[in-house]
């Protein structure tokens, strides 16, 4: 759920309740600095549901909706920031690095074995595969990637599943 610009009764009731969101990171130990931005997201959310939803009023108490709304928005920021691709399990590999390198290993050209690489992935690779790759390699989730491709999941995972076929007949 998207958070939709806030009424004046519902930025009155954050007002009143922001005392919330500095509660909520000391009983969870989070640093104000890196949390508070998703912490707050997750108040301006629970606002909007409680104060849209009057089942949720007459049932919980407010706390309890913020807080788990809070918590969800927290979940998910270090769930999206411990994924794989973020986090390579051998590192990322840098050009750069290999351009320092260079000296240490003889004579080779990095810059020109790039763009033999670039050359041959291009000519066996379709624009739609090179730009899921890109996408790929960027850090972008499938899911956001179908909403920029404007295709559908299941042609995704089939662009990815050719990429590494043919990626695999060439490093392997």
């Amino acid at each position: 759920m998207k958070i939709a610009y806030i009424t004046d009764k519902e930025r009155r009731f954050i007002e009143e309740n922001h005392d919330m969101v500095y509660r909520f990171m000391s009983r969870f130990r989070l640093d104000e600095n890196e949390y508070y931005g998703i912490v707050i997201e997750g108040l301006i959310k629970a606002v909007q549901d409680y104060l849209g939803n009057v089942d949720l009023v007459n049932r919980y108490a407010f706390s309890t909706i913020a807080f788990r709304r809070m918590k969800t928005c927290v979940y998910n920021h270090k769930t999206r920031e411990n994924r794989q691709k973020r986090k390579p399990k051998y590192g990322l590999y840098s050009f750069d690095a290999m351009k320092n390198f260079n000296d240490c290993i003889g004579d080779i050209d990095v810059a020109f074995e790039e763009k033999l690489l670039e050359i041959e992935l291009a000519s066996i690779m379709t624009m739609e595969q090179l730009r899921l790759a890109e996408l790929l390699l960027l850090g972008f989730a499938k899911k956001d990637i179908v909403s920029i491709m404007d295709c559908t999941r299941k042609q995704i995972d089939e662009l990815h599943l050719s990429i590494k076929d043919k990626l695999g007949a060439i490093f392997y």
